[in-house]
């Protein structure tokens, strides 16, 4: 019975030995640059590091966001529109008003991939500053990504990223939209 389980667990250890090591199981860290629509003020570029983990198909990691400050401006010209008055201005000459903001969030990703490709939920939370104000961020959502070369243990990755807003945060002329989108560019290294 020992021998027939031994045998049994030897195969089944060569079955993927013609795949490459880092599609069986791997860490990996990531550093990437992207746009992002709908999270801060401005909506622009965002930088991002991650850690993950990956067993064959299916990987789940830790990644940390920075979304640099932007700013919002709406005219006195258009807030008369529809309100019927002009807001009183700060910091701007009787021009309008604005809101300025940053953020730092942590996403989770849960990703299945396969042949460079994959498919994730994500998870985000963070804190965004508007008008000098920290908010909580809380979003979920999707992300499709695609890895080149697939079999490396250095890739570039590029994702689009679909989130809703469950907790938004808001400023004077500015609110955190409903759904936040994001593309971003980076590379991926295997760590072991």
């Amino acid at each position: 019975m020992l021998t027939v389980l031994a045998l049994t667990l030897a195969a089944a250890g060569t079955v993927d030995a013609s795949a490459s090591p880092t599609t069986v199981s791997a860490t990996s860290l990531s550093g990437a640059i992207g746009l992002n629509f709908g999270q801060v003020p401005g909506d622009g570029l965002t930088l991002g590091i991650g850690v993950s983990h990956r067993v064959r198909r299916f990987s789940f990691g830790l990644e940390a966001q920075f979304l640099p400050p932007g700013a919002t401006f709406i005219a006195n010209k258009e807030v008369a529109q529809f309100t019927g008055r002009e807001l009183p201005v700060v910091g701007w000459p009787d021009e309008g008003v604005g809101s300025r903001g940053l953020g730092v969030t942590g996403l989770v990703p849960l990703c299945f991939q396969d042949r460079g490709l994959g498919a994730c939920a994500v998870v985000a939370a963070g804190a965004v500053s508007v008008d000098s104000v920290w908010q909580p961020l809380v979003s979920a959502g999707a992300r499709l990504m695609g890895e080149y070369p697939a079999q490396s243990s250095v890739r570039l990755r590029a994702t689009v990223q679909v989130l809703g807003g469950i907790l938004r945060p808001s400023g004077t002329v500015w609110s955190a939209s409903p759904v936040q989108l994001s593309a971003n560019l980076g590379l991926v290294v295997d760590a072991g």
